[in-house]
């Protein structure tokens, strides 16, 4: 067994408003280029417009990394970290729609690098992506999309998912809840074994609507410097109909890459690989069942 030491060599990002009137997007680190110690980069797609997605995004962005902020730098995420972050996010969402805009909402993705490897966390149609050298993509998210779902089931072809009229509708993103049942979970991925030169993408949908799989991959793998594959994917977003965040890191780890490589058709609608069976697991984790104080609960009564 390898003893690994995964770290940031670096990041760089960018946020476009697009062709939209408002910016809905939020990223942490909130700069176009991250510090190599940062360890947590997220990216959220506010949904809802005048009803305050961009509320929603900023608040899950902020709330998700002051969370991960409090992890110890010497350990990975455990599931039960990822549930009290998520529970944390859902209640700063609940506070800040007290005075209205309950119908506010936000996708998340979320990459948390830490010594031992990646976790990846996502609700909604943003986008994770895992590109390695000789290998091309090695993960996709699986979007939480009508459309999606559509193409799992046999109901339409992935030609025909694109440009679909129904490609916005989204099912799953985190909003003010009433009730614990209301709470979607996040699906998290765990990468035990990146290695050096992986890159991973966060991005918006503004971003997807402007270039495809093949595109993206040429971009990410090509010779030139990071920055510079930066520049030339926010060049092809500039056009983009919708607001367009990205955010890119080059992993900083072991030069060995694992040679066992499967094919992983569950999660994606395009063909995607996985890096070991292991590493092919994805769960869906829950918020953690809200303990409400007596104060708390005549707040909620009252929001009814």
């Amino acid at each position: 067994m390898i003893t690994q030491h995964i770290s940031v060599k670096a990041a760089v990002s960018f946020r476009l408003q697009g062709q939209r009137p408002y910016q809905e997007d939020s990223r942490w680190p909130d700069t176009d280029t991250p510090p190599v110690d940062t360890r947590t980069f997220i990216v959220c797609d506010g949904v809802g417009g005048a009803a305050a997605g961009d509320v929603a995004s900023a608040t899950v962005c902020r709330s998700m990394a002051q969370f991960m902020k409090g992890v110890p730098e010497t350990r990975p995420l455990t599931h039960i970290d990822i549930r009290r972050a998520v529970t944390r996010a859902y209640y700063d969402l609940e506070e800040a729609a007290g005075e209205g805009a309950r119908q506010m909402a936000t996708t998340l993705t979320l990459v948390h690098i830490h010594p031992g490897g990646v976790t990846a966390i996502h609700a909604g149609d943003s986008r994770i992506y895992l590109f390695r050298p000789g290998s091309g993509i090695i993960y996709r998210s699986n979007d939480h999309s009508l459309v999606n779902t559509m193409v799992h089931r046999g109901l339409i072809t992935p030609e025909n998912a694109e440009g679909h009229p129904q490609s916005n509708i989204i099912t799953r993103s985190l909003s003010p809840a009433k009730d614990y049942d209301d709470r979607s979970p996040v699906t998290v991925r765990e990468f035990s074994t990146p290695c050096r030169g992986d890159i991973i993408l966060l991005c918006s949908d503004g971003v997807l609507e402007c270039i495809c799989d093949e595109e993206l991959e040429r971009i990410m793998l090509g010779k030139a410097s990071l920055q510079d594959k930066c520049k030339r994917l926010k060049d092809i977003c500039r056009v983009s109909h919708d607001n367009a965040t990205a955010m890119i890191v080059e992993i900083e780890g072991p030069e060995e890459y694992v040679e066992e490589i499967e094919e992983d058709a569950e999660e994606s609608g395009t063909r995607t690989k996985s890096i070991s069976t292991s590493e092919g697991i994805t769960t869906d984790i829950a918020p953690l069942h809200p303990r409400l104080s007596f104060i708390q609960r005549i707040k909620r009564i009252f929001r009814r």
